[in-house]
């Protein structure tokens, strides 16, 4: 295998091997995506008669009493015993290609860098040279300041001011980017004056530094990158804008949950009638023999999603959160309708915790990528 490209998992399959690939699925009682595609894999790159050749040796195993896990906590499934059986009979090579996991990724990673030039500081100039005489597009560059400004020069409808970056610490980098330098770099800041009015009185708090984004670009008259500012506000008052954002949108959510939440047995909720006063003159009520009618089974409560997005979330970001976490809201409200109701009424119900499933796992990808930002 060659250690500079990982193994193409690519396999084009005729008519009849697509056939036989459904076939051999069905057969070991498989019908997720992985392993459906682990099949057509094996039948790409081994061909049809291989295959056929373990399935014929996983029911003789089956046969015999099947076999057990690493484990041996239990027994293989029929298609796990299948694709052991054939682990067993790969190469290391088209074991990888077959059943490649994040295992074989790392050490194939590992491999492949081992046999490139490091790179070191000094020689950036060297290397970079010959980069420049085939350069890419950059369409536009935004940047984030968070500081304090320096002395204020007010123009008309406009506001300059410059900052220096002076790193004392240097932070950790992702491993193979160079360290960043140390020395100085100024940023010349250009902000509207309706934009700094806005954060004028905030400004100043060591406490609470200057938040500004913006376009940015290099400025030859003043040897420093130069900010123009397309949004300016302080960390607190951007924290607070966001927050106030989220909890609109929160009640939002609700509200909009509460007018979509059905009645009892799909009816309209019906108006009071008042109760009316029964007669002196009127002769007494005859005994009713019939039988009651049963209540209605009580629909469950809306239940309101609680949950809390971290500070650091974009907007963009916290809004699609509040969107799944009220959908949650509502497919686990729905689920417990259904299992409310008899069996023969519960139709919808797996595929309402399949949504569930898809949902939280949407949400637990996101939380996980901002939790430690």
């Amino acid at each position: 295998m060659s250690q500079n490209k990982r193994p193409s998992r690519k396999v084009q399959l005729d008519t009849d091997q697509l056939a036989f690939a459904k076939e051999v699925a069905k057969q070991l009682g498989e019908t997720d995506q992985v392993p459906k595609r682990q099949i057509q894999l094996l039948i790409g790159k081994l061909g049809i008669e291989f295959v056929q050749q373990v399935l014929d040796e996983t029911f003789v195993v089956e046969a015999n009493g099947g076999m057990m896990v690493a484990d041996r906590a239990r027994k293989r499934t029929v298609g796990g015993v299948f694709f052991q059986v054939a682990r067993e009979k790969l190469p290391q090579e088209q074991r990888d290609i077959i059943f490649f996991n994040w295992r074989v990724a790392l050490r194939q990673h590992y491999e492949s860098e081992a046999k490139r030039l490091p790179f070191t500081w000094k020689e950036r100039k060297a290397i970079i040279a010959p980069l420049l005489e085939n350069q890419g597009e950059v369409r536009d560059v935004k940047i984030t300041l968070l500081g304090q400004p320096g002395a204020i020069e007010r123009r008309k409808n406009l506001v300059i001011t410059t900052l220096i970056e002076q790193r004392i610490e240097v932070p950790a980098m992702p491993s193979g980017v160079p360290p960043l330098p140390t020395d100085p770099t100024t940023y010349v800041v250009y902000i509207s004056s309706k934009q700094w009015e806005q954060v004028e009185d905030h400004v100043g708090n060591a406490e609470d530094p200057m938040l500004i984004e913006g376009f940015c670009a290099y400025d030859s008259e003043v040897n420093g990158v130069t900010i123009y500012a397309t949004y300016v506000s302080t960390k607190k008052l951007d924290q607070r804008e966001k927050k106030q954002a989220r909890s609109a949108a929160k009640q939002a959510a609700m509200k909009s949950q509460t007018k979509k939440e059905p009645q009892p047995n799909g009816e309209k909720p019906a108006a009071e009638k008042p109760v009316a006063e029964k007669s002196a003159d009127k002769a007494p009520d005859k005994p009713n023999n019939k039988p009651k009618k049963q209540p209605p089974v009580a629909a469950v409560a809306p239940v309101a999603p609680v949950f809390t997005i971290p500070d650091n979330v974009p907007p963009a970001v916290a809004q699609k959160l509040t969107d799944l976490y009220t959908a949650a809201a509502m497919f686990r409200q729905k689920i417990a309708l259904l299992e409310a109701k008899p069996t023969s009424q519960q139709a919808g119900l797996d595929m309402t915790q399949k949504l569930l499933k898809n949902t939280e796992k949407q949400i637990e990808t996101l939380e996980k990528q901002y939790a430690n930002n």
